[in-house]
C-alpha cells in the first residue's frame, strides 16, 4: 500500500515547500473512471484522513499502466480564507488547474 495520511501530508507540504504562512485546506485526488467506448469521466476522491487515502491507494493499484495519480490542492493562508498559488516542485508534471483558485499535480508512480 502507499503512505500513511500524516507522511503523506508531511511529503506533500515538503514537496511543495510551503511555508508557516500556508496551509493546505483541500486535496482531492481524481481518477479516471472508464464509461462506453474509453472515454474517461473524473471522479473526484478528497484526502482528509487515513480512510480517505487507503481508497486512493486501492484505486490506484487498479489502474492500468501509468499509475498517474492526479490531485488538485487548495492552498490557503493562514490567517485568511483567501486562496494562494504556489510552486509545484515534486517529482511530477504540474500544471495550471481547470478548477478556479486550485492547484493540479500529476505524480507518475514507479511501476
Amino acid at each position: 500500500m502507499g503512505l500513511g495520511y500524516e507522511e503523506f501530508m508531511s511529503f506533500v507540504y515538503n514537496s511543495l515547500e510551503i511555508d508557516n504562512e500556508k496551509m493546505i485546506s483541500t486535496i482531492t485526488y481524481r481518477y479516471p473512471a472508464y464509461i462506453g467506448s474509453g472515454t474517461a469521466n473524473y471522479v473526484p476522491v478528497r484526502i482528509d484522513d487515513e480512510a480517505s487515502l487507503k481508497d486512493v491507494w486501492e484505486i490506484v493499484a487498479e489502474l492500468p499502466p501509468p499509475k498517474c495519480m492526479e490531485f488538485y490542492i487548495d492552498l490557503r493562508t493562514r490567517d485568511s480564507y483567501n486562496s494562494t498559488n504556489c510552486n509545484m516542485a515534486l517529482d511530477s508534471v504540474a500544471g495550471p488547474s481547470t478548477q478556479p483558485n486550485m492547484e493540479r499535480v500529476i505524480v507518475h508512480r514507479p511501476s
